[in-house]
């Protein structure tokens, strides 16, 4: 019987627990044992008999939407660009919506304008698009729905009725009861400053633990008690 190999992988991309659970069953699929993915850390640890599947599970791993960081390259650097990417995300949509919330509470003319809602909602729903339906349809494709298909199913039932509404009640006093466009533009902002916060937190609990293990001792003095001594 062939001996298993203990394998460690640096994921990025993973935003929740549903994350982790999905590339853990891509991984079992290949007959992958002790199985362990750990979102926090973005760290998959398996037993692999056959090493020559490895590149097969990185492959499908890449095409549920996640990066592989291969062994010699800087996971920390990779992940803080990830990261420095959402946030840049996050503060360019919440430009966009901050004004197509402001409408539901200031009477302002222009920002009650459907095309002027529409103008500000189209790049947020592009970022969106982008970001979350790009992950949605590869777990979708690999048959392990993730949480962007959620998110990307509100955001795009949100806009299209909306669009659909444009059309169909032009000109009509009905017209505002059937506009969404801020509930599109919400939901992918709030997400995104979701995974922002996450990411620090999680981020300053595992410097935490690092630092807490680096006092561990090194080395320990063992002192026998011999008889009569």
């Amino acid at each position: 019987m062939a001996q298993e190999d203990h394998i460690v992988l640096k994921i990025e991309g993973m935003d929740c627990s549903s994350c982790a659970l999905n590339i853990s069953k891509v991984i079992e699929r290949k007959g992958s044992t002790n199985v362990n993915v750990n979102f926090t850390t973005g760290e998959a640890t398996f037993d692999l008999r056959e090493k020559s599947l490895l590149p097969v599970i990185k492959e499908d791993i890449r095409r549920l939407g996640y990066t592989v960081v291969n062994s010699g390259q800087d996971h920390a650097h990779h992940e803080h660009s990830h990261m420095a990417g959402v946030e840049k995300k996050f503060y360019f949509c919440l430009l966009f919506t901050l004004p197509l919330f402001l409408h539901m509470f200031a009477d302002i003319a222009v920002l009650h304008n459907p095309y002027v809602q529409l103008a500000l909602c189209i790049p947020v729903f592009i970022v969106g698009l982008l970001h979350f339906g790009k992950s949605a349809w590869a777990s979708v494709r690999m048959l392990s729905p993730n949480m962007d298909v959620l998110i990307f199913i509100g955001s795009a039932s949100a806009f299209f009725y909306s669009l659909a509404g444009m059309v169909l009640y032009a000109g009509s006093h009905l017209l505002h009861s059937y506009l969404f466009f801020e509930t599109s533009a919400t939901i992918i902002t709030l997400v995104l400053l979701g995974n922002v916060l996450e990411h620090r937190s999680v981020k300053q609990t595992t410097t935490a633990i690092r630092e807490l293990s680096a006092l561990q001792a090194v080395k320990a003095r063992r002192v026998r008690m011999h008889e009569g001594h």
